[in-house]
């Protein structure tokens, strides 16, 4: 089936010159994309190859449905991953395409997964109103929460798309500018707070340890006190003016007085409540904290695997320095 190339099988609109014409092409570039960058989405892939106008968009779908048909990649969730039959095809096959047409496929794979990560960081969302003005929010993810929140106003949808782009872009230059519009004492507060996930956790692990002994020592409080005592939690006093003349004040008399009271056992129930909140953020940020050391180690393994796909796909290897590139014979 890859043996011979068919010629001009394949719908053209929208493709550039220099762009692929052929099915056969088709399916052994998405091949060869899906071994060079996978896991790799369908989404990431029609952006790629749109923005280079490489090759049309009906094209892409219906080949990575027949590719996968044919059990050269595998769809999990949204992600194509390549097997064995397909990384065999890429690479006996793949090459027979025209080097620019690769070269350029990967470049516009990688900015795409760029963005997805800016984009998971660095969001912006826009809601449009009647009279066509919008709002767009625009925050900064950290710790599976929001760090930071901004909402801009555009006067139309074409500013509002601008607004998200830009902050996506250059979320943190524009976070890192704001920051240093604080006072003094706030910019104390947030230059000594932790720097990385790993130690933000731990500062939080520790606070919540402090919270902890604070509760354990007053339950160890109110277990020493008679069962039968009771302690004053809340007060309702409803007053009213008193006096005449220059003697009238205001709540002078009290009209109704409520005073609800607990007994030790009631306090201990409520502390102990809060104590189990309190475990229960204990082990989340536990668990976060071995949640961030995973994803730093999946960062520097995928920043190696980036790394290799860019030399692949320019036939180039940096020397040391990051000066000049020496050509890579496959």
């Amino acid at each position: 089936m890859y043996g011979t190339m068919a010629a001009n099988d394949a719908f053209t609109a929208g493709v550039r010159p220099g762009g692929l014409t052929s099915s056969t092409e088709i399916r052994l570039l998405l091949c060869y994309l899906v071994k060079n960058a996978g896991p790799i989405t369908r989404q990431e892939i029609e952006n790629a190859l749109m923005e280079e106008a490489l090759v049309n968009y009906f094209e892409i779908g219906s080949c990575l449905d027949d590719i996968t048909k044919q059990a050269l990649v595998t769809l999990t969730g949204d992600s194509y991953t390549i097997t064995d039959k397909g990384r065999k095809v890429a690479q006996e096959l793949a090459y027979d395409l025209p080097r620019t047409v690769r070269e350029r496929a990967v470049a516009a794979v990688l900015r795409c997964q760029t963005w997805a990560r800016k984009e998971a960081k660095y969001s912006a969302r826009i809601t449009e109103k009647a009279d066509g003005h919008c709002t767009v929010r625009c925050t900064v993810k950290g710790l599976d929460s929001e760090l930071f929140c901004l909402e801009l106003g555009a006067p139309d949808r074409l500013s509002a798309e601008l607004v998200k782009k830009q902050f996506i872009l250059k979320g943190n230059e524009i976070y890192q500018l704001l920051i240093n519009k604080l006072t003094e004492e706030e910019k104390r507060i947030v230059e000594d707070a932790p720097r990385n996930s790993t130690d933000l956790t731990s500062h939080e692990i520790g606070v919540l340890l402090l919270r902890e002994k604070y509760i354990l020592d007053k339950i160890k409080e109110y277990q020493q006190l008679p069962p039968d005592q009771l302690i004053t939690s809340s007060v309702t006093d409803m007053r009213v003016p008193g006096g005449r003349g220059k003697r009238k004040r205001d709540g002078a008399n009290q009209r109704i007085g409520m005073y609800q009271k607990e007994t030790p056992a009631q306090r201990i129930l409520q502390l102990q409540e809060a104590l189990n909140k309190i475990h229960g953020r204990i082990l989340s940020a536990a668990a976060q904290m071995q949640k961030n050391e995973m994803d730093k180690l999946h960062l520097e393994t995928e920043q190696q695997r980036l790394d290799l796909l860019r030399i692949r796909a320019t036939g180039e290897i940096p020397d040391k320095d990051g000066d000049e590139d020496a050509p890579v014979y496959e």
